[in-house]
């Protein structure tokens, strides 16, 4: 028991050893990796942008609704524009202008929102149609 820290730091240094003969697979201080906890914050705020009111631990007040939707689109452009301008950089593509395309792309997107809304809308429709056991709109 007593050669485990050395055999250890043996194993240690044939690893670390790997990841420089491997360098393809191994992600370490880099500046454009996309934070996954980003994503899924922006994940959960778009849910609650396209079905306000079912994902929020306070009943929303008509009164705050546009406040409320404006804090949370404002949110939710920041962060996936840095995480869209992180991603084309990755790419190592020769593009420059990656600021502006990651901005045209995040504007794109927020603005299929509403159209994303009235897709799902119908789907809740078809849905309540089509199960008997369903008593209103809000358990689709």
């Amino acid at each position: 028991m007593g050669g485990e820290p050395r055999d250890i730091s043996r194993l240690v240094e044939g690893v670390l050893a790997n990841y420089q003969e491997r360098k393809i697979m191994i992600k370490v201080e880099d500046a454009n990796q996309i934070n996954k906890k980003v994503i899924i914050d922006i994940l959960y705020k778009l849910r609650s942008l396209v079905f306000p009111g079912f994902f929020t631990d306070k009943p929303l007040k008509l009164d705050y609704l546009e406040y409320y939707v404006g804090e949370l689109l404002e949110d939710v452009h920041y962060n996936l524009q840095k995480q869209i301008y992180k991603a084309l950089k990755a790419k190592e593509s020769e593009r420059t202008n990656l600021a502006e395309e990651a901005a045209l792309v995040t504007q794109t997107f927020l603005e299929r929102l509403p159209a994303v809304r009235d897709l799902l809308a119908t789907d809740v429709v078809a849905a309540f149609e089509g199960d008997p056991a369903a008593y209103n709109y809000d358990e689709i």
